[in-house]
């Protein structure tokens, strides 16, 4: 799921983030939260003038991933893949690192 903010505060980034909490709570699952590295967050900011929000606090691991895997699958989906300014400048800063934090949610309701 997204970090709380939805990353980029849409609207649908924050509601899936939302449903994918409610439905922890109430099977005691454990979250995965992915977010931007503070620095990356600034600067897209800057670039895009998108309120980009930063993933920080305790228990956020860096990550190294394999973007040639993430390319082709996002190949798969135009929508993401065609004429993405931010996403192709987000993967530029990012490198091969993604941020992510595990987050056991407790409390069923």
């Amino acid at each position: 799921m997204f970090e709380p903010a939805g990353v980029t505060g849409h609207g649908d980034h924050r509601a899936a983030t939302a449903a994918a909490l409610r439905v922890a709570r109430r099977h005691d699952l454990a979250t995965l939260e992915w977010g931007l590295q503070p620095a990356v967050a600034a600067t897209l900011r800057t670039e895009f003038g998108v309120p980009f929000s930063a993933l920080e606090g305790p228990e956020v691991h860096d990550v190294q991933v394999d973007r040639i895997r993430q390319s082709s699958a996002m190949a798969c989906h135009s929508s993401q893949s065609t004429d993405n300014p931010v996403l192709r400048r987000r993967l530029e800063l990012q490198g091969c690192t993604e941020r992510v934090r595990f987050h056991q949610v407790s409390g069923r309701g």
